[in-house]
């Protein structure tokens, strides 16, 4: 082989190396926004639920007027 010939192969080898380290970066960002985008609808869902539980204490207080019906079945 002559020197070129070496001098390419190694920049090729380098691309691909590149390439391929590149390609395990980007699986390893999606994997971590997908994790994120979860973690923020799962935030919002429970804050919702929360609401509504809340919302329906309030209500269970004003339609209620047994001591008994404080308790939920």
């Amino acid at each position: 082989m002559t020197t070129i010939e070496i001098i390419l192969s190694l920049i090729s080898s380098t691309s691909v190396i590149g390439n391929v380290v590149q390609l395990v970066m980007l699986k390893e960002t999606k994997k971590k926004a997908t994790a994120e985008a979860m973690q923020l609808t799962d935030s919002v869902l429970l804050k919702r639920i929360d609401f509504l539980d809340e919302r329906v204490t309030r209500l269970e207080k004003v339609a209620c007027f047994d001591l008994d019906c404080k308790v939920r079945k």
